[in-house]
């Protein structure tokens, strides 16, 4: 009888954790999302672009993915037009990446004597 009491209290932590930890769909799915991530920065380090674009297309559902889409926009902060750059900007506002993109777009102008 006690250990009956004892398991009915417990219930709600088994189902509670049952989903949490024991999914493996989802833990698969963020197993896979989390090596395409890195794959997909290592092709960006690499210059990779066509490899970079496959996996980025495949993570579109990933919480990262706009740190990718940051950082591809950083590697070519030279070819960017002053109108691309405030689009950029507007585009990464939420993430608190818009201002530091603009400005490392900003002194790459200023570098490259471009005011």
């Amino acid at each position: 009888m006690k250990l009956r009491k004892l398991l009915l209290k417990l219930a709600p932590l088994g189902l509670f954790f049952g989903y949490a930890l024991l999914d493996e769909r989802a833990v698969a799915g963020l197993y896979e999302d989390r090596s395409n991530y890195r794959q997909a920065k290592y092709a960006l380090a690499l210059g990779r672009s066509s490899d970079f674009r496959r996996l980025r297309g495949m993570l579109d559902e990933y919480v990262l993915s706009t740190y990718l889409d940051y950082h591809a926009e950083l590697g070519r902060l030279n070819q960017i037009k002053p109108a691309e750059a405030l689009a950029i900007r507007e585009r990464f506002k939420d993430y608190s990446l818009g201002d530091r993109f603009f400005s490392q777009w900003l002194l790459r102008q200023a570098m490259s004597k471009r005011w």
